[in-house]
């Protein structure tokens, strides 16, 4: 199931009213919206003053590319259910780029990212095929050109 992008579920499906599905629905949506529009924006912003202390202190380097791979790989959580139909330039770039920076700035298996590694790792096997596919569509419109400038934090 994970190679076709979607979660293997280990219990039994639960049922609820069409109104309680809409209220639940709702409540995801005011979630999303809180997160992408306050959150991700201060994570944003709190990388920026990293990449700037880093600059600035490269005594602190370690330390600051630590900080930085925590907040990608809560980024990457924050952008874990995010459905094919919902997924969008701002969210691929977010995506790639936490993966990206992680992948080649985190020390795997060292517990330092104060959330589990196999949640990041099932989060890029869940949505692998729905980026390519995303990625692929893009390219076929020829709209990639505005990953040319996929923040560098």
């Amino acid at each position: 199931d994970h190679a076709e992008g979607r979660a293997v579920r280990a219990w039994p499906r639960l049922t609820a009213s069409p109104e309680a599905l809409d209220e639940l629905r709702r409540g995801r949506a005011l979630l999303r919206s809180t997160f992408e529009g306050e959150v991700l924006p201060w994570f944003d912003r709190w990388l920026e003053e990293l990449v700037d202390a880093a600059q600035h202190e490269p005594n602190r380097e370690d330390e600051c590319n630590g900080l930085a791979c925590r907040l990608h790989a809560h980024q990457v959580l924050v952008l874990r259910n995010v459905e094919a139909k919902d997924f969008n330039a701002e969210r691929a770039k977010r995506l790639l780029s936490s993966l990206t920076f992680l992948s080649s700035h985190h020390s795997w298996n060292q517990e330092r990212l104060e959330v589990p590694e196999t949640e990041i790792f099932e989060v890029l096997q869940l949505h692998r095929r729905q980026i390519v596919r995303w990625l692929v569509e893009q390219r076929k419109r020829n709209a990639l050109a505005e990953f040319n400038g996929v923040p560098a934090i």
